[in-house]
């Protein structure tokens, strides 16, 4: 059994040990040994070891540590209280507002796409213009209330030259199938409408059409609506998006707060349609908004057809006076 002091054995493993003139295992370098030279040079020693063991813990501490955040810049550093141009920078933060993710994942979009950039608003590019603003070549009407003024297609009324019956100015250029329809109309007083896939009924008199009909009155009641005329009744009342079929009407979607939409139809001023017929859906902006959206899928259905002729609407009634201009039309294949 070893007979050597706890004492000695704590010298031997962490210290100096006086006997051996040696620093103990914890501490000694390889190949260290200290010969004597008198007990000062060995305390002596022995602290620079100590010290340079400890300036090797606190370097290896210091390279495990995260990196701080880096030291925040004071007002005088950054020129606070000074004029500055941050236009740039304001440009940046919004860009990059824009291009953060969406919640599905993908690039949201804020109204502009990507970079911020805003949508270009639609043109008549591909479209073909149906009225030269001089006659009424390829149109067909009573000539009692339908003519061209000041570039207009001119329908009028008065106390002493009243509309019997509906009467419409027929477009005799060709049958529509798929297409989109643009035109700007002005309604005072009355009612009236733009037919589309629509039929001649001469049953009802001459210049008599029944089918859709994107709606306008002069008291906006119905103004954006899809109506079926002489048949089919309110298809899509204002802002609503419905598909008819042979059990009945559904809502497919609310197209807005009522009270908001009838501000889009602007009574006595000039108003831009856009109709966009394709397949079984059919589909009216007003100014831009979307108004009325049908699916029907009532083959039987009043006003249904997958073709027909386009036409504008005089109504019957008390005196009224419609006026349109710039009609284009583009064929979708």
């Amino acid at each position: 059994m070893n007979s050597e002091s706890s004492e000695a054995k704590q010298t031997k493993l962490g210290g100096f040990d006086d006997r051996t003139n040696e620093l103990g295992p914890a501490f000694r370098a390889p190949n260290l040994s200290l010969k004597k030279h008198g007990n000062h040079m060995q305390r002596i020693q022995l602290l620079l070891a100590i010290v340079l063991l400890f300036i090797s813990q606190v370097s290896r501490a210091q390279e495990a540590a995260p990196v701080d955040d880096p030291k925040p810049v004071s007002n005088s550093e950054s020129g606070a209280g000074k004029p500055q141009d941050n236009s740039q920078d304001a440009s940046r933060n919004e860009g990059a507002k824009r291009e953060r993710p969406g919640r599905s994942g993908g690039r949201g979009f804020r109204g502009g796409g990507r970079g911020g950039r805003s949508a270009t608003p639609d043109d008549t590019t591909g479209f073909v213009l149906i009225f030269d603003g001089k006659s009424l070549d390829n149109w067909d009407g009573d000539p009692k209330f339908w003519s061209v003024q000041d570039g207009m297609i001119v329908g009028q009324s008065t106390d002493e030259n009243r509309v019997p019956y509906n009467t419409f100015l027929i477009w005799r250029g060709e049958k529509l199938k798929d297409f989109e329809l643009k035109l700007e109309v002005r309604l005072t007083g009355g009612n009236s409408g733009i037919q589309y896939r629509s039929r001649e009924n001469d049953q009802r008199g001459k210049w008599s059409v029944g089918g859709y009909q994107a709606d306008f009155d002069a008291n906006n009641r119905f103004s954006g609506m899809l109506y079926g005329e002489q048949g089919g009744g309110f298809l899509a009342p204002r802002g609503n998006f419905m598909r008819r079929t042979a059990e009945g009407h559904r809502l497919i979607a609310s197209l807005g707060n009522a009270d908001d939409l009838a501000t889009v139809y602007k009574p006595e001023d000039f108003n831009t349609f856009h109709i966009v017929a394709k397949g079984n859906t059919l589909l009216h902006f007003v100014n831009g908004r979307l108004l009325a959206g049908l699916i029907d899928e009532d083959e039987n259905g009043g006003a249904y057809a997958t073709e027909g002729i386009l036409a504008l609407q005089m109504h019957t009634g008390p005196p009224m006076k419609l006026e349109a201009r710039n009609i284009w039309i583009k064929k979708l294949q």
